[in-house]
Parts: C-alpha cells; sequence; structure tokens
C-alpha cells in the first residue's frame, strides 16, 4: 500500500481531486448508487444541476482517502466499510463495473463483500435502515 493512493467512496464533493463515480436513483426510502462508465470531474456547473437538493442527494463522489482526518478512519482502516460489511446483509449479486475499484479503499480493505453493500450508500440518506444507520457511526464517536 506504500504509495498507492486509495480513494474513499464515500467522499465530499469539495475535498481535492474529488470525482463523481456514480448517481443516486430510486424512490424514497428505497435509494441505490447507479456506477458511472468513467468518473466525471467535479464542476460547479454540475454541481449547480442538483438544486434545489445537496449534491450529495444526487451523486456519489469519491476522493483521496482523508486518514486520520476523517472520523471513520481508526489509524489505520476505514471503519465504516468494516461496519457495512459487519452490520448489512450480503446481497450476492454479481458485482457491477466500477470505476474507481482499482484504487478504492473500500474494496482494497473488504474486497468485493464492499462492492457488495457499495450500493447501498447514500450520503444523505433521511430514513436510513436501522443497520445502516448504525454502520454510519463514526469510529471516533463510538
Amino acid at each position: 500500500m506504500a504509495g498507492r493512493c486509495l480513494l474513499c467512496p464515500s467522499a465530499q464533493p469539495d475535498l481535492p481531486q474529488s470525482t463523481i463515480f456514480g448517481v443516486i436513483s430510486g424512490e424514497s426510502g428505497v435509494s441505490e448508487v447507479k456506477f458511472l462508465p468513467e468518473q466525471l470531474a467535479v464542476t460547479p456547473e454540475l454541481l449547480s444541476m442538483c438544486a434545489p437538493v445537496s449534491p450529495t442527494e444526487v451523486f456519489r463522489f469519491a476522493a483521496p482517502c482523508q486518514q486520520n482526518k476523517c472520523l471513520h478512519f481508526d489509524g489505520q482502516e476505514c471503519r465504516l466499510t468494516n461496519n457495512l460489511v459487519q452490520l448489512l446483509p450480503a446481497r450476492d449479486r454479481r458485482l457491477e463495473f466500477c470505476a474507481i475499484r482499482d484504487s478504492c479503499r473500500w474494496f482494497f480493505q473488504q474486497g468485493a463483500a464492499a462492492c457488495d453493500r457499495c450500493t447501498e450508500v447514500v450520503t444523505m440518506y433521511y430514513n436510513p435502515p436501522a443497520d445502516l444507520d448504525r454502520a454510519a457511526i463514526p469510529f471516533r464517536e463510538r
């Protein structure tokens, strides 16, 4: 892993080098991420197209892992992906193409098990299922 820049697949759009790699679809209460064929640069124009909602309600963003600047990082790993794998049931379906998989921190840590749950992760989830809500509690707040 030395020298390797891993991407956080649950980043915020204002982080340096942030890209869009998925679009959130679905009905109220049942959201799912559809992956794009390639990453898109975050631009003010793309972000403004989301109005009146937040860009994190429309897109999934990736950016270089912030490591110790992130509340989910324990000094070695992202605890969010570990929690997702432990707490969310496996969907056991064929993995879809993902433009960031080769450099994704979640995939690096948990492999296909993380990918299996990734499409369920939405930054702005107003009524998340209890297991997803529990998985998202930051490591430093537990």
